[in-house]
């Protein structure tokens, strides 16, 4: 059996504070040979409460969803709305060559860590921000969950039969090509 070359992206790390929206981009770039790092808040990613559950016993450590999408990835738990988890992160962004957002538009500059405050510590890192109606504009701050983003890009239009009312897709299909473009821009960014 032939050894595996290695990747030409390993040795690069992101630090993945992505939810749901964004969490595929994370998993893929770990499939492609970088070291992703999941950093969660105390409380735990939300994801970790969706099912389905192993052996169907809701747990949070038990999610499905959350295991597939955070294969391989490693994890380190941080308060960022503190100073000590705000510095730690800090930190490892001096270590890191990409974050991964998608949280709602301005959180990280509510903790004080917006892109020119991760360009202090890492001049050449990259930001790549999923967010459901981007960090600008009009729509900015509407709420993105996948049934929206789904109708708003169209798929939902063409879903189903076209002689009925739309159905929803399997799986969250906005939040799927959400993440594919993500991931995409950050090679095309590397």
């Amino acid at each position: 059996m032939e050894a595996s070359s290695p990747s030409l992206l390993a040795g690069l790390r992101v630090l993945d504070l992505s939810t749901a929206m964004g969490a595929l981009c994370g998993r893929l770039l770990r499939d492609l040979g970088m070291d992703v790092v999941k950093v969660e808040s105390p409380e735990g990613d939300p994801l970790r409460a969706e099912p389905p559950f192993a052996k169907d016993q809701p747990h949070q450590e038990g999610s499905l969803p959350f295991a597939y999408l955070n294969a391989g990835k490693r994890g380190i738990t941080l308060d960022l709305t503190q100073p000590e988890g705000r510095n730690r992160f800090l930190d490892l962004v001096e270590r890191s060559d990409v974050v991964l957002d998608s949280h709602d538009p301005g959180t990280l500059e509510k903790w004080d860590l917006g892109f020119s405050v991760l360009t202090e510590r890492q001049p050449k890192i990259i930001l790549v921000s999923v967010s459901g109606f981007g960090l600008s504009g009009p729509y900015r701050n509407y709420l993105s969950p996948d049934i929206v983003t789904t109708a708003m890009g169209g798929l939902l239009y063409i879903s189903g039969d076209p002689s009925l009312t739309p159905c929803m897709p399997p799986g969250s299909q906005s939040y799927t090509y959400s993440s594919l473009c993500a991931a995409y821009g950050v090679m095309l960014a590397l």
